[in-house]
């Protein structure tokens, strides 16, 4: 009975140690993997440290720290993080951009550290040249220590991606088939070298395969070529325009040739040539 209060007496008296776990206030997390969030810790085991560094790798912005600390009470009790809040900035943080759709990825490099804590008066600075335009540049972060009027300098490597509208083949097209809308599905991917792909806002019936497109791949620049839409000899629907004055008529074509080609048509009336723009099947556009 005696050892029983003894135990209970020990149970309620002895104090819950706590964890004070210091965090930096303002953090560079470049798509970090394993790295510490913790600043310094006392009175925290390996589990505590794991489980916070776990939530903080979810989070950018500003982050309020009372309820992360609220959040992990329940395993680990005592638990407190400083300072309240927090600032976590990611890759696309960095550099302004003033197109929303495209997107920055730091790729494997030379610099190993891919997490940064700065204290209250430090200060960054990123520098990438040409990282608003599609593909791989190089990105430099600077990091000014106040306190101890130290600087950093850290290289990346980078990769811009834009987004783009791509058209993927919903079936298998043989080698010269002439294109059609139906033949293909759109998605919206990012993509570092949206050169490589067909752009989705150019008439695809335009254009026949030069080699097999496989199923659910995407159309390539480099999969296609220009149909003849103008024969030689054969007669073609000719628009005639001056400023915004514009007419029509017919013509016949004196030779052969693909979109935004320019060949000579002559009028079937007159006899006249004149040199167009070839913008459909059997259509010349003539700017007088």
């Amino acid at each position: 009975m005696i050892k029983i209060l003894i135990s209970i007496f020990i149970c309620v008296c002895t104090p819950i140690i706590a964890c004070e776990v210091s965090l930096f206030h303002t953090y560079i997390n470049l798509n970090v993997e394993g790295d510490s969030f913790i600043k310094s810790h006392k009175n925290c085991n390996l589990d505590i440290i794991a489980n916070i560094n776990e939530v903080l790798a979810q989070k950018s912005g500003i982050v309020s720290t009372d309820p992360i600390a609220s959040s992990l009470r329940f395993d680990h009790k005592g638990l407190t993080l400083t300072p309240k809040t927090i600032n976590i900035l990611l890759s696309k943080d960095l550099i302004k951009q003033d197109n929303k759709n495209i997107k920055l990825e730091i790729l494997k490099s030379g610099t190993l550290k891919r997490l940064f804590g700065l204290g209250p008066k430090d200060t960054y600075h990123a520098d990438c040249k040409d990282c608003q335009n599609p593909g791989v540049h190089h990105l430099a972060i600077t990091i000014n220590g106040r306190e101890d009027r130290s600087t950093r300098k850290f290289w990346f490597k980078t990769k811009t991606s834009i987004e783009k509208t791509i058209l993927y083949a919903n079936r298998s097209i043989h080698y010269n088939t002439p294109l059609k809308k139906s033949y293909f599905s759109i998605k919206k991917i990012f993509v570092s070298d949206p050169e490589k792909y067909f752009s989705s806002n150019t008439p695809i019936h335009f254009f026949k395969t030069s080699r097999t497109v496989q199923s659910g791949l995407p159309l390539l620049q480099n999969g296609i070529r220009p149909r003849m839409l103008v024969k030689n000899n054969s007669p073609v629907k000719v628009i005639l325009r001056n400023g915004a004055l514009q007419m029509k008529s017919i013509g016949t074509a004196m030779g052969s040739g693909k979109l935004d080609e320019i060949i000579t048509v002559q009028n079937t009336k007159t006899k006249k040539a004149y040199s167009g723009k070839i913008i459909d099947f059997n259509k010349v556009l003539v700017e007088l």
